[in-house]
């Protein structure tokens, strides 16, 4: 996985034609090609996942996520012993300076198959200057046993999960 990601990167520094060989960064260079990378081949985010996430930039190093209205059997990907969808989506602000500071936030949404999901909206700030932020969505798949226990069915093999936004401030 580690090798198909700095592929990409690579390539996106490849790409930047505006900056000298060995002066391309992280902080110069365009990286919208790194959306969409799933974690796992196998089993590609947008397979399981075709809901519509809303992300807009505000001038106040805000981002705003929006989902609007939705079934959840009309976007995500059930069998019939799945009794809920987890979609986390988790937002990591990095510094990638000599501090190397870094801030942590998961946003998490209990899907399941016939229930209508009401639209949200989630602010999120920023307080770190010259960072990247990234923000990853990954699925969580559980079925009730029989003991009416929730038993997570992901594995190493089946674990749907994607860069769906990156902000390099470019």
């Amino acid at each position: 996985m580690h090798t198909r990601l700095n592929s990409i990167v690579l390539k996106e520094f490849h790409l930047n034609e505006d900056v000298p060989l060995g002066q391309r960064n992280f902080y110069n260079t365009n990286l919208q090609g790194v959306i969409g990378f799933d974690f796992n081949i196998n089993t590609p985010f947008k397979k399981f996942c075709t809901l519509p996430i809303n992300f807009t930039k505000k001038e106040n190093n805000q981002l705003v996520i929006t989902i609007d209205k939705f079934l959840g059997k009309d976007y995500f990907w059930f069998n019939s012993s799945i009794s809920e969808i987890r979609m986390e989506l988790f937002i990591l602000h990095r510094q990638l300076n000599y501090m190397e500071k870094y801030e942590t936030q998961t946003i998490t949404l209990n899907i399941q198959k016939d229930k209508i999901h009401l639209a949200s909206e989630w602010i999120v700030e920023n307080t770190l200057h010259d960072s990247i932020t990234i923000i990853t969505g990954q699925l969580w798949y559980l079925e009730n046993s029989i003991t009416k226990n929730e038993v997570m069915r992901n594995s190493i093999a089946f674990h749907p999960s994607s860069i769906l936004y990156l902000d390099n401030g470019i």
